[in-house]
């Protein structure tokens, strides 16, 4: 059993069960936010390993949830993966310039997601 924890962010609830269920696979805990601003209470309470990020979210904006991550001394080593179903090159362009360590357009496929395991040790 591994001891690492992630949190998937994303206000899409089928997204969220999916991941959960892969990383339940794994014996990775995992939190889920579907809000920015429930998302950066659990940052502030929890240690994570990984935090997948939606840039959609119904409250605030993902680069919101990414400055506050990268703005915390304590957070800004955490490794962040950011997801959209946008197409938008510009959202994936400044996302990636905001520090984020990828950015995955959904749908994800399972390769994409074995190399992030693979680099992030999960």
């Amino acid at each position: 059993m591994t001891d690492k924890t992630i949190l998937v962010i994303d206000d899409d609830p089928i997204f969220s069960k999916l991941m959960s269920r892969l990383f339940k696979v794994k014996d990775i805990e995992t939190d889920v936010s579907a809000t920015g601003i429930h998302a950066l209470n659990l940052l502030k309470e929890n240690h994570y390993d990984l935090v997948i990020l939606d840039y959609y979210l119904p409250d605030i904006l993902g680069d919101e949830v990414l400055k506050f991550i990268k703005g915390n001394q304590s957070l800004d080593a955490l490794p962040v993966v950011a997801v959209s179903s946008s197409t938008d090159d510009k959202i994936k362009n400044d996302m990636l310039q905001r520090g984020v360590n990828h950015f995955l357009s959904k749908p994800i496929s399972k390769q994409s997601l074995k190399e992030i395991f693979v680099e992030f040790g999960i």
